[in-house]
């Protein structure tokens, strides 16, 4: 994990992130399903040290072979934003 703390659990931090998005890429799923939209969805997850989203995301969609990439923003502001960032 590129973060450590004592104050907080870091691992069940990004657990609870991995899990939101998950649920939030099925119903993504099922709301193309019942427009007929064929398509997967893939979560990335950049825990490298050192690494940079952007490329993380690049590659993905490479290896993924990928026609077209969809990202939603949560547009978080103020410390949300200084503490998750936003690459979308």
């Amino acid at each position: 994990m590129i973060y450590d703390s004592d104050f907080i659990d870091i691992g069940a931090f990004h657990d609870g992130l991995v899990a939101q998005a998950q649920r939030v890429l099925d119903k993504t799923l099922q709301q193309m399903a019942q427009s007929d939209v064929a398509g997967e969805t893939k979560i990335v997850d950049s825990a490298g040290v050192g690494g940079s989203a952007t490329q993380d995301i690049l590659d993905a969609a490479a290896d993924f072979h990928s026609d077209i990439v969809v990202m939603g923003s949560h547009g978080r502001r103020g410390f949300q934003r200084f503490v998750l960032g936003s690459v979308a």
